[in-house]
């Protein structure tokens, strides 16, 4: 519940605690209107679809009796395709009502895109929670166990032993009310912090502070083990129109925000809220459509009297002036020269371990133009670079310890795209190490917020965040799995910087090899392929952020 200031030292304990003690009170009356509604809707159709499965598999397991968790995971991937997904939006239907009420009148634009954002995440995240509860390696998980402890799969010919089966998975899967819970209590608070931030925007707020639930719950406090922390937010103050920046680099515009690609362990089960902070001389949100400058009306001019006759004047004699004395020759001023790149090369950090094969080459095309555009930081380690088997769909990786100190880089020799892998990876390392201390520069280094603000503009950015919150994908008519931890992945701003890199020096360049795999990548007919790099009007502000960033730090070379 946003608190009206003048200044943020004026900011009293008590009514910090207020704002947070309010907001948890409407999020959990929330949680217990809506979750017992949304799982009342869902369980009747999670046992309706246990049933379905289970009848199915019932005749069809003899032939898979040899088979461990993966292939009937297959199964029962397969047998779920003729179960519809059920629409479950009815159980939170209204649920932006709550989260709106008292802010803005029904009838406000404000209110309209409000409902709208709502309803988008409310129709992901119900996908997303249906998606998890039906399972099919959980339900793989759990039919195994019970096998090899002999529970009616020794004998499936026994006439209740899927019934008895089905009855055991109903009570395992009742016990999950608290999936509800977790649901309406993350989209609620996001859309609850929503709406506050178009106050805090509609009043004139300069600046907003993250507040959070204040007790043993919040992430980061006493016994609570996450790798994200809500203690370290706590009392940040940032710009009304700036994104919080968490500890782990992640951008939100507010507690609870998704758009800006931070993961779900920020924002799942948070209690956090926002309070607007005004400070004087700061100026205000930039205006919005709803939120049109306002143009004063021109002042009524006062009548001007009429001029007075004009005066005779004489007329001068006309005496040409003297010819002009030739100017002195003057020498050229030359243009300020572009001071020369300080710092080392390349070649002397990553050291080729690998000589007369397919990869020893492409880390040589790497190496060398990298070279022709930049050097970086002296003192940065060493560290070598080869080939490795690394298995998956994975052509690279770039490894570190714990303490940021920089390992080894390595390459598949299968890599599809050896030399922009070489460059991506390269990229990963002066993230790191070259450009920072054992500390990554891209994600938090604020002479680097163009290439961060340019990059999450991007459209490629965009579809990719998209996908991450769309149940499915469609590839050639066909439906597929959202790969969400994969896009999760490639919404890192570490990835994002390292693709992004490698296209700088593809385009600095002009390098064929590298333009030519870059082409290839943008050409996938795979979505989370094909918009890990971009098109080349796509990229050319990120381009020009990165260019400016390694000419302000004296490392870009005279092109």
């Amino acid at each position: 519940m946003p608190v009206l200031q003048r200044r943020a030292k004026f900011i009293s304990e008590a009514e910090l605690q207020r704002a947070s003690r309010v907001h948890i009170a409407r999020l959990e009356a929330a949680v217990q209107k809506y979750a017992p509604r949304l799982w009342e809707l869902a369980s009747a159709h999670l046992i309706r679809w246990l049933r379905y499965v289970l009848s199915r598999l019932a005749a069809r397991y003899p032939q898979y009796r040899a088979d461990g968790d993966e292939m009937l995971t297959a199964i029962l991937s397969q047998l779920s395709k003729g179960f519809s997904d059920p629409d479950l939006s009815p159980a939170l239907r209204d649920m932006w009502r709550s989260s709106i009420e008292g802010y803005f009148l029904a009838t406000d634009p404000r209110a309209q895109e409000i409902e709208e954002y709502t309803r988008r995440m409310i129709e992901n995240d119900l996908g997303e929670y249906w998606k998890n509860l039906t399972d099919p390696g959980t339900l793989a998980r759990k039919i195994t166990k019970w096998r090899e402890q002999g529970k009616g799969y020794e004998d499936v010919s026994r006439q209740l032993g899927m019934e008895v089966m089905a009855q055991d998975l109903e009570k395992q899967y009742r016990t999950g009310y608290y999936t509800a819970e977790r649901l309406v209590r993350t989209t609620y608070n996001a859309s609850a912090n929503f709406v506050a931030m178009k106050q805090l925007q509609q009043q004139g707020y300069t600046h907003k502070q993250w507040i959070t639930a204040r007790d043993a719950r919040v992430r980061g406090a006493g016994k609570v083990k996450s790798p994200y922390s809500h203690v370290f937010m706590e009392g940040k103050t940032v710009p009304i129109d700036d994104p919080f920046v968490t500890r782990e680099n992640f951008r939100m515009m507010f507690p609870g925000d998704r758009s800006k690609g931070a993961p779900i362990g920020h924002v799942i089960h948070c209690r956090c809220t926002v309070i607007g902070i005004i400070q004087e001389g700061a100026r205000p949100s930039r205006p919005t459509a709803q939120q049109p400058i306002q143009t004063p009306a021109p002042r009524p001019s006062r009548p001007t009297p009429a001029p007075p006759a004009p005066t005779p004047v004489p007329q001068p004699v006309f005496t040409p002036p003297p010819p002009p004395r030739p100017a002195p020759p003057q020498r050229p001023t030359p243009a300020p020269a572009t001071p020369a790149a300080t710092g080392p090369s390349i070649r002397s950090a990553i050291q080729n371990k690998e000589r007369g094969n397919k990869t020893a080459q492409a880390i040589e095309t790497a190496m060398s133009r990298i070279d022709q555009v930049h050097t970086f930081k002296s003192g940065s380690r060493p560290i070598p670079i080869r080939r490795a088997s690394l298995g998956g769909s994975r052509q690279g990786a770039f490894s570190y310890t714990n303490k940021g100190r920089p390992v080894e880089i390595r390459i598949d020799p299968k890599a599809q795209h050896p030399d922009l892998t070489a460059v991506h990876e390269i990229g990963h390392y002066l993230d790191l190490e070259g450009f920072g201390s054992g500390r990554k520069v891209a994600a938090s280094d604020p002479r680097l917020k163009e290439f961060r603000d340019a990059a999450m503009d991007s459209e490629a950015v965009r579809e990719l965040r998209q996908m991450r919150y769309s149940p499915w994908l469609e590839v050639d008519g066909e439906q597929y799995e959202t790969p969400v931890r994969h896009l999760t992945y490639l919404l890192d701003m570490d990835e994002i910087w390292a693709r992004a890199y490698a296209q700088f020096i593809a385009e600095e360049t002009g390098d064929p090899t590298l333009l030519m795999q870059i082409r290839d990548v943008i050409t996938d007919d795979f979505g989370p392929v094909r918009y890990t790099q971009w098109t080349e009007a796509d990229f050319a502000p990120i381009r020009a952020a990165i260019r400016k960033y390694l000419e302000v730090m004296g490392w870009l070379k005279k092109s």
